[in-house]
């Protein structure tokens, strides 16, 4: 198995509003939407992402198990197909 980089960060924040005024204000991190309608925030910094994740309970199809406001997440790209991935996890 090999990874082949980071595809992006997740947080989960108290408030999307208050976290993107911060970040792009202060680190001068620019927001991009993302998804239908734009719905979802995302910061980004050069070439790296951030999504960001509102409370615990919300209609984002999130993937962690259990969300928790000042947690996080990150998603790793492979060459190698996702049921390799877990295998290898798996053992």
């Amino acid at each position: 198995m090999r990874i082949e980089r980071i595809d992006h960060f997740v947080l989960t924040v108290a408030s999307i509003e208050r976290t993107i005024a911060f970040y792009s204000r202060v680190l001068g991190m620019a927001v991009d939407s993302l998804g239908p309608g734009g719905a979802r925030k995302a910061l980004r910094i050069g070439n790296q992402k951030i999504n960001l994740h509102e409370g615990v309970n919300q209609a984002v199809d999130v993937k962690a198990r259990h969300p928790t406001i000042g947690g996080g997440d990150f998603c790793l790209i492979s060459k190698n197909p996702i049921d390799a991935v877990v295998a290898k996890l798996e053992r």
